[in-house]
């Protein structure tokens, strides 16, 4: 795997907010058919020209064909099984005449792996297609009064998920998306290519010694969860599935990147909109059970857009202009 071309504003203490067209971005939480989820704010990213020092970590740049990126903004967290669930409850689709119930959980991350001290709900979900999180997307803009960002002719469901689909985006939206991919490696990277966070191999970490062929690094356990420190702490080798904390964990508990974002290496790969080879569509960002080289801000991999994995799930990005 990963061996292919490789300022949010609070309101007040206690104060829960509905997010409406005028005021979306920089809450901590949103209330959503009167249910209400947290670990929801935003975070603005400027854009403009993303050429600033080479990149590669062992991997070529997606912003090297990139010459400007308009401004937007990115969740400050990956969608956590609250807010998926918030959004998704109840919501049916219908296709060829038969009406199909989506599943408002899917994920596989459950209890029983729940670290101590952790809180399952804020958990990333995961286990969605890429076909689910667009589909959210869509849910998510309709209530909150935004225009869907994607037309959708669903051709097949399983299990509650869509697994087929023909798909196209909305170019003149305001609505939630999933973002391309070199918005996600910009913000990822710190969205300033004049910084010095720029050149970092891990978002929000500097790692000056990391090497291709380093399946771990010690500059990690500040802001990623991945395959070599369950624990927190790296380690030598890399942990197995049933090793405590070998597991997606509750989103924010590591440290989060200059620009205030968590979790963008490790903890839960991410989809975003770019296709990748064939029919395949990208996923970036690594997980809890890669690599430190998958954690890399330019690594990138690829799924099949009917895949759900249990260290697959997503973040929302909204055009600013």
């Amino acid at each position: 795997m990963y061996d292919k071309r490789l300022g949010a504003e609070k309101p007040a203490k206690g104060v829960e907010q509905t997010v409406t067209k005028s005021k979306f971005s920089g809450f901590s939480g949103i209330i959503i058919d009167g249910v209400s989820a947290s670990h929801t704010s935003e975070v603005f990213v400027k854009g403009g020209s993303p050429k600033g020092p080479s990149v590669e970590h062992g991997d070529s740049s997606i912003l090297e064909d990139t010459t400007n990126i308009d401004p937007y903004y990115i969740g400050q967290y990956e969608v956590t099984q609250e807010f998926y669930s918030a959004v998704m409850a109840g919501e049916t689709v219908t296709v060829n005449g038969k009406v199909f119930k989506l599943e408002a959980n899917p994920s596989s991350n459950r209890e029983n792996s729940l670290v101590k001290g952790e809180i399952q709900k804020y958990r990333p979900v995961e286990s969605v297609t890429w076909y689910d999180a667009m589909y959210f997307c869509n849910v998510l803009s309709r209530k909150l009064g935004f225009t869907e960002a994607y037309t959708f002719e669903i051709k097949a469901m399983e299990n509650g998920h869509i697994t087929d689909a023909n798909v196209s985006r909305i170019k003149t939206t305001d609505g939630y998306r999933l973002p391309f991919d070199y918005e996600w490696e910009f913000a990822a990277r710190g969205g300033d290519a004049k910084a010095k966070d720029f050149t970092f191999a891990f978002s929000g970490t500097s790692a000056p010694t990391y090497k291709l062929d380093d399946e771990f690094s010690t500059y990690l356990d500040n802001v990623a969860w991945y395959g070599f420190n369950p624990s927190g702490k790296t380690e030598k080798t890399k942990e197995k599935a049933g090793t405590p904390g070998f597991t997606t964990h509750e989103v924010g508990k590591k440290s989060p990147s200059r620009l205030g974002i968590y979790d963008m290496s490790g903890n839960a790969t991410e989809w975003v909109y770019t296709a990748g080879e064939g029919d395949e569509k990208c996923v970036l960002g690594g997980s809890y059970a890669t690599t430190a080289r998958a954690c890399t801000v330019t690594a990138w991999n690829d799924e099949l857009p009917n895949m759900r994995t249990n260290g697959l799930g997503f973040r929302l990005v909204r055009s600013a202009k």
